[in-house]
């Protein structure tokens, strides 16, 4: 017999978190192998000119490498993650291959993210990166599995809508999506006052 009760999110919390820390963790290989080939390439181009500088500009040149160094790590990690959301529809290459996607907050699963909502969700990341990791402790305190970056975007971690291990979506004539996740069935109506989560 159905139970009826009310859910604040049309995507189960139970996603396993494990599964998200190693999508997130392949999205960090790939943003370091971005930024070391970036930073050889300036290294390669600074051998080339760096004898012609004068000598004090040479010492500033190596003295401002750590900086330049760090700086593009910033630069490459916020730009890959708002350009992976905004443009593989909530996607990045670690989350297409777990099978999960970012899903906006402030309309129904189907709607993309926008670029503001890919930029703050990145710029979610970077602040809890630059905590030394610490703040990603946050989502595994809470019974919602959400963080900064979900606060930030008012967007939260989903299946991918091409995940079969995770979700098949089935839309009915009412409107209603089906979500079998972990041997259980998910319902969600889109928000309405009047339309409830049920979950069999």
């Amino acid at each position: 017999m159905a139970q009826v009760n009310e859910q604040k999110s049309p995507i189960p919390t139970e996603i396993a978190m494990k599964t998200r820390v190693y999508s997130f963790v392949l999205d960090l290989l790939v943003i370091s192998v971005i930024q070391k080939g970036i930073m050889l390439a300036f290294r390669g181009f600074l051998k080339i000119v760096f004898y012609q500088f004068a000598l004090t500009t040479q010492k500033q040149v190596i003295s401002g490498l750590a900086g330049v160094d760090l700086l593009s790590l910033l630069i490459v990690f916020w730009g890959y993650f708002t350009l992976s959301f905004y443009l593989a529809k909530g996607q990045t290459i670690g989350k297409m291959l777990f099978n999960l996607r970012i899903i906006s907050k402030s309309d129904n699963v189907h709607q993309e993210l926008n670029f503001k909502q890919s930029a703050m969700r990145s710029l979610g990341y970077l602040v809890c990166y630059l905590s030394a990791n610490i703040l990603f402790i946050i989502p595994f305190l809470r019974k919602d599995r959400k963080g900064i970056p979900d606060w930030f975007s008012k967007t939260w971690v989903g299946p991918s809508a091409a995940s079969k291990k995770y979700m098949r979506i089935m839309t009915l004539p009412d409107n209603v999506i089906l979500f079998p996740v972990q041997q259980e069935l998910f319902v969600y109506r889109p928000p309405n006052p009047d339309k409830k989560i049920i979950n069999e």
